[in-house]
């Protein structure tokens, strides 16, 4: 189930349970010629709710996904003048960190972040 689906009482409920919650990381960088530039977003957000609803039925543990954080540092882009969003790397990770205080502040706490980018390190 995606978090953007749900209300706030939903998302109480879905705390209160015990429900994890996946943050897909993504990027907005050049694919070359043949993908668009958000690609690692959208799919890593895709990917994350097809491992949801997969976990739900196999494991029966519901899983919450977040939208998927559109920037990451993408300073390897940089050549390529265009079709990229570079944020440098402590402002990336003070984002991850004020997302996942949010989620445990909400009452969540079972988090996995889900690096769709593999230039990230987290």
């Amino acid at each position: 189930m995606g978090y953007r689906d749900c209300t706030f009482l939903e998302l109480r409920e879905k705390a209160d349970v015990g429900w994890l919650a996946i943050v897909p990381t993504g990027c907005t960088e050049q694919q070359g010629p043949h993908l668009p530039v958000d690609f690692d977003t959208g799919f890593a957000e895709i990917l994350m709710l097809a491992v949801a609803e997969r976990t739900t039925e196999q494991y029966d543990t519901h899983v919450l996904v977040l939208p998927a954080m559109p920037f990451g540092p993408t300073p390897e882009h940089r050549n390529f003048r265009r079709g990229y969003i570079d944020p440098p790397v402590h402002v990336h990770h003070a984002v991850i960190t004020v997302i996942l205080d949010s989620l445990v502040a909400q009452g969540f706490q079972y988090l996995v972040i889900w690096r769709g980018c593999g230039g990230h390190y987290l």
